[in-house]
């Protein structure tokens, strides 16, 4: 593995987002440290997820896995509505075409794809796939949004207090 990766951990789920430009000039800093070498992983925080990509070698080729963690599955105690909901949008999702929506066994809701990459290429070649697989997948990912991070309902509002009044039929 090229240590060229950051060294920084991702945005926190919720934080602020990153815009595509600071996100590009991030991108070049880590790139400019290692011209020479390939960058073999990149972690970076987009609108509020962490994604993760990688260079990998399989079967004599060289592939690019984009995984994105989108957030956990309520469990069925605090929202059986909004857990039936997520099921039925990760089922919808497996007519796509290159990216998968999958639960793990804690039901964490991770999105993947893999793409073909060149085995000689330039290190900024990954945007290429990085916007194949947000065109494909952040209709999805907004979806699922709205049923993960639901606020939870808020108290009325405290009732104001009103002047008392003056008693009837006293007074001069």
């Amino acid at each position: 593995m090229s240590d060229s990766t950051p060294k920084d951990t991702p945005s926190a789920p919720g934080g602020p987002s990153t815009d595509v430009g600071s996100l590009l000039q991030r991108f070049d800093e880590e790139v400019s440290k290692t011209p020479s070498k390939t960058l073999e992983r990149f972690w970076f925080g987009f609108g509020g997820l962490n994604f993760e990509v990688r260079r990998i070698k399989q079967d004599e080729k060289y592939l690019f896995l984009v995984n994105a963690d989108i957030g956990y599955i309520p469990f069925s105690i605090e929202s059986n509505e909004r857990r039936e909901a997520l099921k039925t949008i990760l089922r919808a999702s497996q007519v796509l075409h290159k990216v998968c929506f999958d639960v793990d066994a804690s039901n964490k809701i991770s999105a993947r794809a893999l793409f073909e990459a060149p085995e000689n290429i330039s290190a900024d070649y990954i945007f290429y796939p990085l916007t194949i697989f947000m065109q494909e997948a952040r209709p999805y990912i907004e979806l699922i949004g709205k049923y993960l991070f639901v606020s939870p309902p808020q108290p009325p509002p405290a009732p104001k207090e009103n002047p008392p009044e003056p008693p009837v039929g006293e007074g001069g």
